[in-house]
C-alpha cells in the first residue's frame, strides 16, 4: 500500500503563502506582496507590499469540513481516488466552521507580534468550497456579525479556495469584497 505523501507544515505554509500572494493581487486594493520572513510563528510570515514597502504579518490557516477530513478524504492509497459527497445543504455547516476558525484566530492573534498590520489568510481547503457560490461567501459577515464586525487584531481577513480562484476580503465593520 502506497500512501500519498502529505506535505509537512513548512511546505504546506509555503504553498499556501504562494497562492495567497497570487490571489491577493486580484482584489481591487490588492498589492504585490513579497516574502520577507518565512517559517516563523505568531504570525506565520512577514511580507512587504510593492510598491510602498508596507510590511504585514500574515497568519495562515486552513478550514476543513471536519477534523477528520484530511485522513478520511485526502490521505488515500495512491491507487484510490478521494471520495466525498457534494451536498449543498452542508454549506451552512462549513460557513460556521469558517467563522469559528476566524474567531479562534482572533483570540490567538491578541498574543501575536502586532508591530505590523496583520492579515489572516483563510484557505477554504475542503471539497465543500466547490459548492459555494458568490452569495455563500458574501453572506458570511452578515450571518456571523459577532465575528466579522470587529476583526481585530487583523486588518483584513482573506478567504480563498484552490478550486475556483475567487477571493473574499473582509475588513472591520463586515465590509466585504468578492472577486
Amino acid at each position: 500500500m502506497v500512501m500519498i505523501k502529505w506535505p509537512n507544515k513548512t511546505r504546506r505554509q509555503e504553498l499556501e503563502l504562494m497562492r495567497f500572494v497570487e490571489l491577493y493581487r486580484k482584489l481591487p486594493h490588492g498589492q504585490k506582496l513579497e516574502l520577507i520572513v518565512a517559517d516563523r510563528e505568531r504570525p506565520d510570515c512577514i511580507v512587504k507590499a510593492k510598491p510602498g514597502n508596507q510590511e504585514f504579518g500574515v497568519e495562515l490557516t486552513s478550514v476543513y469540513m471536519s477534523n477528520t477530513s484530511v485522513p478520511n478524504h485526502h490521505l488515500k492509497n495512491a491507487s484510490e481516488c478521494a471520495t466525498f459527497k457534494l451536498d449543498e445543504s452542508l454549506i451552512p455547516v462549513y460557513q460556521k466552521r469558517m467563522a469559528e476558525k476566524v474567531q479562534e484566530k482572533k483570540e490567538l492573534g491578541k498574543s501575536y507580534d502586532l508591530s505590523r498590520p496583520l492579515l489572516l489568510s483563510v484557505f477554504a481547503n475542503d471539497h465543500m468550497s466547490l459548492e459555494m457560490g458568490k452569495s455563500d461567501w458574501l453572506v458570511l459577515p452578515k450571518i456571523f456579525p459577532d465575528v466579522f464586525l470587529d476583526i481585530a487584531p487583523f486588518k483584513e481577513i482573506v478567504f480563498w479556495s484552490m478550486a475556483d480562484g475567487h477571493v473574499l476580503s473582509v475588513q472591520s465593520g463586515g465590509i466585504s469584497i468578492f472577486v
